[in-house]
C-alpha cells in the first residue's frame, strides 16, 4: 500500500475512533441516564443477575455460537472469509461463556470489587469490542471478491486488515481500562455493542455492492445475513425500557438472550452459506478474468491489423505508383524499337 493511503487510513481510523467513543459514551446517557452510571470497576451497589435463567442463556447461546464456528473449522473449505467468520463466532461464544461463569460466580459486591470479576468482566465485554474487528474484516473479505467481480453493483474501498486490528484493539484495551464499566455491569455490554456499528455498516455496504450471482440460497443469506446484522441495535433501548417497567435482572437478561440468539444466529447462517459458496465465487471471479483478458487480447490485436492493412493498402499504392513509370518506360523502348527495324527494312 502506497504511504499516502496508509495516511488517510490512519486518520480515518483516528475519526472513527473518535465518533464511535462519543456516540458510545453519550448516547446511551441521552436514552437511560439513570441506568449507564459510570463505576470504573469500583462498584456502590450490587445490580448483577445470578439467576439461572441468565446462566443458562448465556451457556445456550455459547452452543449455539461455537457449533456453527466449530462445523465451518471442520466442514467448509478454508477460506479467509471462513476463516473470519469462524473467528466471529467464537468470540461470540467466548463473550457469553465468560459472562455465565460471571454471573454464577459472582454473587456479592464485595465480589464484583475484585482484580478477578475485573479480568473476567472485561474478557466479557473486550469479546464483544474484539468481535466488532472480525465484522470489519469480514467486510473487507467481501470486497476483495467484490471488486474483482463482473456481478459487482459499485465498487467499494477495501479496509486493510491492520485497520480492524487496531479499531479492534484500541477498544479492548479500553475496556479493560475501564472506560466502559458502568454501575451496572451488564450495561457495559450494550457499550461495547455500540462500538460494532461502523465494522457493521461497512459489512452491509459491502454485501449489497456484489449480486454475487450463485444462486437463490446465496441471496437470501444475503438478507438474513444484512438483517441479523443490525438485529441487535434495538437491545440498547429495549434494555432501559425493560428496566424502567420493573422486570428483574433475571428476566431482562433471558429476553435479551433469546433476542441475541436470533440476530448471532442469522449471523452464523449467512457466514456459514457464504463460506459453502466461496469456492463458486472464485470460480465466476476466474470465468470473469479470463473474459476479461480475452476482451483485452482482441483490443490488442484489433489496432495491430488495421495498422497491418493499412501498411499494405500503402506499400500497394506505392507499388502501383512506382509502376506506372517502369510501364511508361518499357513501352517507350518498344517503340524506339520497333522504329529501328522499319528503318532497317527500308
Amino acid at each position: 500500500m502506497a504511504p499516502k493511503k496508509q495516511i488517510y487510513f490512519i486518520l480515518a481510523l483516528l475519526g472513527v475512533l473518535v465518533v464511535t467513543l462519543i456516540i458510545t459514551y453519550g448516547l446511551p446517557k441521552l436514552l437511560a441516564p439513570e441506568i449507564y452510571i459510570h463505576a470504573g470497576f469500583d462498584f456502590v451497589t450490587k445490580t448483577f443477575a445470578n439467576d439461572w435463567g441468565t446462566v443458562g442463556t448465556d451457556y445456550g447461546l455459547a452452543v449455539l455460537m461455537s457449533s456453527p464456528a466449530v462445523f465451518m473449522l471442520l466442514k467448509v473449505k478454508r477460506s479467509r472469509f471462513r476463516d473470519r467468520s469462524a473467528g466471529l463466532l467464537l468470540f461470540y461464544a467466548l463473550s457469553v461463556i465468560v459472562g455465565g461463569i460471571s454471573h454464577q460466580s459472582f454473587d456479592s459486591l464485595s465480589s464484583l470489587n475484585t482484580p478477578t470479576f475485573r479480568i473476567m468482566w472485561s474478557v466479557c465485554v473486550g469479546s464483544v469490542t474484539a468481535a466488532g474487528g472480525y465484522i470489519g474484516s469480514i467486510g473487507s473479505a467481501l470486497a476483495h471478491m467484490s471488486n474483482r467481480s463482473s456481478n459487482q453493483r459499485f465498487r467499494v474501498v477495501r479496509v486493510p486488515s491492520w485497520w480492524w486490528v487496531s479499531y479492534a484493539l484500541t477498544l479492548t484495551l479500553m475496556v479493560f481500562s475501564g472506560f466502559f464499566s458502568m454501575e451496572r455491569p451488564a450495561a457495559d455490554i450494550f457499550l461495547a455493542g455500540i462500538t460494532q456499528t461502523p465494522p457493521t455498516v461497512y459489512l452491509f455496504v459491502c454485501l449489497l455492492s456484489n449480486k454475487w450471482g450463485v444462486g437463490r440460497e446465496v441471496y437470501i443469506a444475503q438478507i438474513i445475513l444484512s438483517v441479523g446484522a443490525f438485529l441487535n441495535a434495538p437491545l440498547l433501548p429495549l434494555y432501559g425500557i425493560l428496566v424502567r417497567m420493573g422486570f428483574s435482572l433475571g428476566t431482562v437478561n433471558t429476553i435479551l438472550h433469546c433476542w441475541l440468539a436470533a440476530a448471532w444466529g442469522s449471523q452464523a447462517y449467512g457466514c456459514i452459506v457464504f463460506s459453502r459458496n466461496i469456492e463458486k465465487f472464485e470460480e465466476n471471479l476466474m470465468t470473469d478474468q479470463r473474459k476479461m483478458a480475452l476482451i483485452s487480447l482482441v483490443d490488442k490485436e484489433e489496432p495491430q491489423k488495421g495498422k497491418g492493412k493499412v501498411k499494405a493498402k500503402g506499400k500497394s499504392k506505392k507499388t502501383a505508383e512506382n509502376e506506372q513509370p517502369r510501364r511508361s518506360l518499357r513501352s517507350q523502348s518498344r517503340g524506339k524499337t520497333r522504329s529501328r527495324s522499319t528503318s532497317r527494312s527500308k
